[in-house]
């Protein structure tokens, strides 16, 4: 049968203008989120670009990375699961999750197991549709 439709949200947080690599922009190092919301995209980038601070000058050295660093969030659009201020549908948010991430059939959606052919179009998607245009 047909997929169901598969709708992504993709945000993207660059470097600290404040402490940016001079190179950032032509020599991007970017650190992918999946299942960004709701909140482990908010939380990558927290934490990398205060690590930036730390190390304002660094040339050369791993923590200078920091400086050059774009966090990119890829996950389920956040209509699918009722994203908003007031919060989120947990059962939604569970059931596309379900679909889409796990290899193989999780029994809660398509009994029997077998290869999941909504997670290998959400790892085509990823490939085809997102990683070429960051």
């Amino acid at each position: 049968g047909s997929l169901p439709e598969l709708t992504l949200d993709i945000q993207v947080a660059g470097p600290p203008r404040k402490h940016a690599a001079k190179d950032a922009a032509d020599h991007p190092l970017i650190l992918y989120v999946l299942d960004p919301e709701p909140l482990l995209f908010g939380m990558a980038a927290l934490f990398a670009y205060a690590q930036a601070g730390y190390y304002p000058m660094a040339e050369g050295n791993a923590e200078a990375q920091f400086r050059r660093l774009f966090v990119v969030g890829v996950g389920h659009s956040s209509s699918s699961f009722a994203l908003d201020a007031e919060g989120f549908d947990s059962t939604k948010l569970r059931n596309v999750r379900r679909r889409d991430f796990p290899p193989w059939d999780h029994p809660a959606i398509r009994p029997g197991g077998g290869s999941n052919p909504c997670a290998a179009r959400f790892v085509e998607g990823l490939v085809d549709e997102v990683i070429p245009y960051v």
